[in-house]
C-alpha cells in the first residue's frame, strides 16, 4: 500500500519528494495549485510573487532543497547594499536601528541615534542588561517585551514586527512559540539584551529567493516526482487509520501524512480528539496588494526594502515591500514593484483605500500601471501561549499511522515547512 501525502503546499511537496527518494510508493493528494504560498506570476516584463517572496538565508533547508532539485544557479541573494526597513511613527518613516535582533538591540550607537524610540525607552533598554535569571515561563509577547523593554517597545517594535511576520498581535502570540531564544536568554542570563549580544552575528545576505520566483521550487518538485508518485487532484474528505476518502471513495494507505494546515487537518480528523484539538489553533488571513509603477513616477522612493506600520499608525497597510529594491531583477530598471500587506481577507474593493494609504505614508500619489490582489484566508497560524503543549497533546492523540506536518506546528517560515515535511517523511520511512 502507498504512503498518502495530503497537501500540495511546500510542506507536502517536500515530504513527497523525500519519500520518492526513499523509493516509497507515494500518492500525493493535492487539489489546489502546487506550492501554496510559493506562487509567482509574470505581468508583462515583471515577476510578481503571489505569496512569500524570499526566505531567511540563515535557515538552509529551502536552499538545500533547491540544490537537490538542480536549481543551485537559480538561488539569488537579496540586494544587501540597501538592506533597510523603516517603521512609521507620527507620519515619518524611521529607519529600523541597525543591529536589532527583533526587539533586542545588539549595538548601542544606532539605537541611541534613532528617533524611533524615546530617551526613556532607550534608557530602559540599557538598564535591561542588569537583570538576573528568571523562570517566569511562557506568556504573551506583549507581556514579555513590556517586562523587559517597556510599553513603547511593544507598540513600535514588537507589534509591527509580529503583525508583519505572523499576522498576529503581541497580546495573543506566545513568547515561547515565537521568541524561544529570548525566553532561554531570560532563563539563563535574565537579560535578553546580553543574550542577544552573545549570539553569532549573521554572515552573508539576510534573504534569498529564486531567479524565476519562488514558484520555481514547487513546480520543479511536481515535475520530478510525477513519474514516480501518483498525483490525485481532488480534495481529501476524511482520514481514518489505513485509508483516505477522496471523491467519495476510500483509498487504502499504509501511512498517511497530513500537510494541509490546521483548519483542513481538523476537518479531515473530525470526530477525533486530535481533530478537536487542531481546531483550537487560530489562523489569521492576509491580503497582498501588488502594484507596478514606472520609475519616473516615483520622486520619493525610500532606499530600503520596505516599511512596517504599527497599529497606532495604521489605516489599512500593515507592511509594504519595495520588491525591486530587495530583488532588482524582478523588473526592468525603469519599473518598480511594490507589495502592500493588509490584515484580513479583502477583495479589489479595498484597492482605492490601500493606494490612498500608500500615498499618505510615502508621499507617492501615482497611478500604477498594474494592480493585483492576492487573497490568503486562514494562511497564518497563530502560536498562542502554551502552543508547544497543545502540539504535544495533538500528536499524542493522532490516530495510528497518521502524521502531521506544516507551519502550524514548529515554525511558520518556508524553510521550517521544508524541514518539517522532510523530517516527517524520514520518520515515516523508518517506521
Amino acid at each position: 500500500m502507498p504512503v498518502a501525502v495530503i497537501g500540495g503546499g511546500i510542506t507536502g511537496l517536500s515530504a513527497a519528494w523525500e519519500l520518492v527518494k526513499q523509493k516509497r510508493d507515494v500518492v500525493l493528494i493535492a487539489p489546489s495549485p502546487f506550492g501554496g504560498l510559493l506562487r509567482s506570476e509574470r505581468i508583462d516584463d515583471c515577476l510578481v510573487e503571489c505569496g512569500a517572496d524570499s526566505w531567511l538565508a540563515a535557515k538552509p533547508w529551502l536552499r538545500n532543497l533547491a540544490v537537490e532539485l538542480g536549481l543551485r544557479r537559480d538561488v539569488i541573494p537579496c540586494n544587501e547594499a540597501i538592506r533597510q526597513t523603516f517603521i512609521l511613527r507620527a507620519g515619518v518613516l524611521h529607519p529600523f536601528p541597525r543591529g536589532m535582533r527583533m526587539v533586542a538591540p545588539t549595538e548601542w550607537k544606532p539605537l541611541l541615534e534613532s528617533a524611533l524610540l524615546s530617551p526613556a525607552t532607550k534608557l530602559r533598554m540599557l538598564l535591561e542588561a542588569d537583570r538576573g535569571p528568571s523562570s517566569a515561563g511562557d506568556r504573551s509577547v506583549a507581556e514579555f517585551v513590556r517586562d523587559h523593554f517597556g510599553k513603547e517597545a511593544v507598540e513600535y517594535l514588537a507589534e509591527p514586527i509580529f503583525a508583519g511576520v505572523y499576522g498576529g498581535t503581541p497580546e495573543t502570540l506566545g513568547a515561547a512559540g515565537v521568541l524561544p531564544g529570548f525566553l532561554e536568554h531570560e532563563r539563563v542570563r535574565g537579560s535578553v539584551l546580553r543574550g542577544a549580544m552573545r549570539e553569532p552575528k549573521p554572515v552573508g545576505p539576510l534573504f534569498e529567493s529564486m531567479r524565476g520566483g519562488l514558484g520555481q521550487i514547487p513546480c520543479e518538485i511536481a515535475d520530478q516526482i510525477s513519474g514516480s508518485a501518483r498525483i490525485i487532484r481532488s480534495p481529501a474528505e476524511a482520514v481514518q487509520p489505513g485509508r483516505v476518502r477522496v471523491a467519495g471513495e476510500w483509498l487504502p494507505a499504509e501511512k498517511i501524512l497530513i500537510a494541509s494546515g490546521a483548519p483542513s487537518s481538523s476537518k479531515l480528523l473530525a470526530g477525533t480528539v486530535a481533530g478537536e484539538l487542531l481546531a483550537q489553533i487560530r489562523h489569521s488571513s492576509a491580503t497582498i496588494f501588488a502594484f507596478g509603477f514606472h520609475q519616473n513616477q516615483l520622486t520619493n522612493q525610500p532606499r530600503g526594502f520596505g516599511f512596517l506600520v504599527p497599529r497606532r499608525e495604521r489605516r489599512t497597510i500593515m507592511a509594504a515591500t519595495w520588491v525591486t529594491n530587495k530583488f532588482p531583477h524582478r523588473a526592468p530598471p525603469d519599473k518598480v514593484i511594490v507589495r502592500c500587506f493588509v490584515a484580513g481577507d479583502h477583495t479589489e474593493a479595498l484597492l482605492v483605500d490601500v493606494l490612498d494609504d500608500f500615498a499618505r505614508i510615502t508621499g507617492i500619489d501615482a497611478a500604477p500601471f498594474f494592480t493585483r490582489v492576492y487573497r490568503w484566508p486562514d494562511s497564518m497560524p497563530q502560536y498562542g501561549v502554551g502552543h508547544s503543549a497543545l502540539i504535544e497533546q495533538i500528536e499524542a492523540a493522532m490516530p495510528t499511522d497518521v502524521h502531521l506536518a506544516g507551519a502550524f506546528l514548529r515554525g511558520v517560515g518556508m524553510p521550517d515547512c521544508v524541514k518539517d515535511g522532510m523530517n516527517r517523511a524520514q520518520a515515516i520511512g523508518l517506521l
